[in-house]
């Protein structure tokens, strides 16, 4: 059985949207677990009236109320309610196609070993076409981090799994997705469910949580790469390295130069002569505003 977790901060125009998804879906029996975390509109409001509508056999809805800010917090709050062997946590502003838990579990029951499912998605952003972003099952690590493959939308896994990595770091604001991703995938055992994506996420903009640039929430941003090299074993922190010689070029790009150079000060230290000329040619590439480096950096 599935518990799919939602937390919500003021989405009272958005989350009827991901709600209707979630209960359009094929698959019983499942629960859901809406967490309102402080909202000031009334997206709660909209939670218990759904709550109270769809509430079935095969299907519960629990709506509780997280006051303490942050996604983390709300998902750990939520986390805690769950009951069943799966947990997916979803965001309140994307959808899920009707087959997507049930392709999800079918694909579960195919792969008995697996504690992690995955999927590919598709990602909506203003002003630009539609595109698939993938599930990895291989290079895990470098993917995750890199490609922010293990993305809240993109798997489900075994709540034991989620708790035995401790749950989602609360003091990680940005990128925790990925954090959370690099302490699952040493006891991750994968299968990843085949076909046309089934899940449509929205990028939200000034709405998001990571903000609309890079450098406005760097420091956040640099905290997340920091507790993210600390769980890696030392062959696999050059990744990181890359992944801040990338966020250097970001911000150079935005303009902020000094932030820039620091952080790439920082990349380079202690890289070896290969590494540097790769770290340079990442930040270099990135700072001119050329999409896609760290995939065509992935070629070298």
């Amino acid at each position: 059985m599935l518990t799919i977790v939602i937390p919500a901060h003021n989405r009272e125009h958005l989350i009827e949207r991901t709600l209707q998804s979630v209960a359009a879906q094929t698959y019983r029996p499942m629960r859901v677990v809406l967490v309102d975390n402080g909202s000031t509109d009334s997206t709660l409001a909209v939670m218990r009236q759904w709550a109270e509508e769809q509430q079935a056999e095969g299907f519960s809805v629990e709506v509780i109320e997280e006051p303490r800010p942050g996604a983390c917090t709300a998902r750990n709050a939520g986390l805690a309610r769950v009951m069943t062997r799966w947990t997916m946590f979803f965001d309140s502003d994307d959808t899920m196609a009707p087959n997507h838990v049930e392709r999800a579990m079918s694909t579960a029951a195919a792969h008995p070993r697996a504690n992690v499912i995955g999927w590919n998605i598709r990602l909506h952003r203003a002003g630009k076409k539609p595109c698939i972003k993938p599930f990895a099952i291989k290079e895990v690590y470098a993917n995750c981090i890199l490609h922010g493959t293990m993305a809240t939308q993109r798997y489900m896994a075994h709540t034991e799994l989620f708790r035995r990595a401790g749950g989602w770091r609360e003091d990680v604001a940005v990128w925790n997705d990925i954090e959370l991703g690099i302490r699952l995938l040493p006891h991750a055992r994968m299968a990843k469910a085949q076909g046309e994506p089934t899940v449509d996420m929205y990028d939200s903009g000034a709405a998001s949580i990571t903000g609309i640039n890079y450098s406005s929430k760097g420091a956040e941003r640099e905290h997340s790469l920091d507790c993210i090299e600390a769980n890696l074993p030392t062959a696999l922190r050059p990744i990181v390295s890359l992944r801040r010689a990338i966020l250097a070029g970001l911000y150079r790009h935005e303009g902020a130069t000094d932030a820039s150079q620091r952080l790439l000060k920082r990349a380079l230290k202690g890289s070896s002569l290969k590494n540097r000329l790769i770290l340079r040619l990442a930040y270099r590439l990135t700072a001119i505003g050329l999409p896609g480096v760290s995939h065509l950096l992935a070629l070298i």
